[in-house]
């Protein structure tokens, strides 16, 4: 009964936000700080010739980035997840994807008037989405991008942040010289008098490499790393995802005699400080990981090093071979085996997988010898 109740209510608040956009349009001010632009194909795999004829056709896409906007408000609300509002109408662009509308709507638009608020009269910069809202892979590279077409315009704002504020975020906005924060809990909604917002460089999945580059040296610059001068030195890496709950790999000790003959070392970022993740990839050569956020860390690979993706071979969500090719990175593909029931119905992309431990000794000879 609850749940009709609340369907019904949700039913009513999108038609009126629907009557209220097509009466009283959203006012906003918008600055164009980049047109768009096509980058065209990445460069494929390095293993591209070993991989399954679907597979080969995932890499096939052409890169398109759209139009780079900072946009200007008065007097808007923003909830934790970094939705834009102005009574019954959300700003669509303030959404991770707009076929997320849906949800940032309906009864979702009612919290503002009995969530608790706080009024922020200073000037505040919004970068972040519901994905980036916790997520370290969204956060590094969907927000930071963002972040510098921010400070080309209002370098001294503050900035709204997801509570609990993670370390990851404190010291990145920090290094892109942003020194204030304002904490926005999952229970408030912020009443911001003067709001810019820059748009989503990318399409999900996607990056602009000249924006990551940024990112990464000055990241890396800031905490005494010095960009990307220095070349790799020789480490080899395995991350391990054994620790989580999702997406693990479940033949992980077969690989123990093959990562022991090559001389590849297994770690768990999950027991690292941020500054210690970053400093652990200061002369890796070679980052073997299974699809998910620790291979985010590639961001602070020096030049020439390697990366190796294990990933799922049902799912095409190619953000991580992206992430290689504007960092300028040799990548590896690893297709691997989903073991059914393993996952989440609420998490995409969160089963276990077997991994084709043969592809895998075919690249690290190719790469080492036999």
């Amino acid at each position: 009964m609850l749940g009709k109740a609340k369907t019904f209510i949700s039913g009513l608040v999108r038609l009126g936000g629907k009557v209220q956009t097509l009466t009283n349009p959203f006012p906003v001010k918008s600055y164009l700080l980049r047109p768009a632009r096509k980058l065209g194909k990445r460069l494929p795999p390095q293993n591209i010739g070993t991989l399954p004829a679907y597979i080969q056709n995932w890499f096939e896409e052409e890169a398109c980035l759209p139009a780079h906007l900072l946009y200007e408000f008065d007097r808007v609300h923003v909830s934790w997840h970094g939705v834009v509002l102005r009574g019954l109408r959300v700003f669509v662009p303030s959404i991770a994807y707009p076929i997320f509308e849906d949800e940032f709507s309906g009864t979702f638009l009612l919290r503002q008037w009995v969530a608790n608020k706080i009024t922020l009269s200073q000037p505040a910069g919004l970068i972040y989405d519901h994905w980036a809202a916790g997520n370290y892979y969204h956060w590094l590279v969907d927000s930071l991008p963002r972040l510098l077409l921010l400070r080309v315009k209002y370098p001294h704002c503050v900035l709204l942040a997801p509570a609990p504020v993670h370390d990851y975020v404190r010291i990145t906005t920090q290094a892109l010289g942003f020194q204030l924060l304002q904490p926005v809990l999952a229970t408030e909604f912020t009443h911001v008098l003067k709001l810019f917002m820059p748009s989503h460089v990318a399409p999900p999945g996607k990056q602009d490499p000249e924006l990551m580059r940024q990112v990464r040296s000055e990241v890396k610059q800031a905490l005494g790393h010095f960009g990307a001068a220095k070349t790799s030195t020789g480490r080899r890496l395995y991350v391990s995802r054994s620790k989580q709950k999702f997406r693990r790999l479940v033949n992980e000790s077969e690989l123990a005699m093959l990562f022991d003959k090559y001389g590849i070392e297994t770690i768990y970022f999950e027991e690292m400080s941020f500054e210690q993740q970053v400093a652990t990839m200061q002369g890796v050569e070679l980052l073997i990981g299974l699809h998910g956020a620790n291979l985010t860390n590639m961001l602070f690979l020096n030049a020439n090093a390697r990366v190796i993706e294990l990933m799922n071979n049902t799912i095409c969500n190619l953000c991580y071979f992206q992430l290689a090719s504007n960092l300028e990175l040799a990548y590896y593909a690893v297709p691997c085996l989903a073991v059914a029931d393993s996952g989440s119905i609420t998490v995409p992309n969160s089963e276990d997988v077997v991994v084709n431990v043969s592809l895998l000794i075919g690249i690290l000879e190719n790469l080492y010898g036999k």
